[in-house]
């Protein structure tokens, strides 16, 4: 599992492949770029916050993330509340 910072200009131009995933809590908005199963054990994900989209630290922000027990092509991120 590979956790990176994606830039503002790999965004704007991203696959159509990429998922965009909203989560709105406590009035922060937080933007979740996925790509899901690049390799059977390989996944990116980069979560970002709020409109300046800030990267999120994953030691401090992201309460849990893991695959799926289910479903090989999904990733579960919780993110903990401010």
């Amino acid at each position: 599992l590979f956790i990176e910072y994606i830039p503002d200009n790999v965004l704007n131009c991203k696959p159509d492949f990429w998922k965009t995933l909203k989560y709105k809590k406590d009035k922060i908005t937080y933007y979740v770029y996925l790509i899901e199963n690049l390799d059977d054990e390989v996944f990116h994900l980069s979560a970002l916050q709020d409109i300046n989209r800030i990267p999120i630290d994953i030691a401090d922000d992201v309460a849990t993330i893991a695959k799926s027990p289910h479903q090989n092509d999904r990733i579960t991120l919780k993110i903990k509340k401010s």
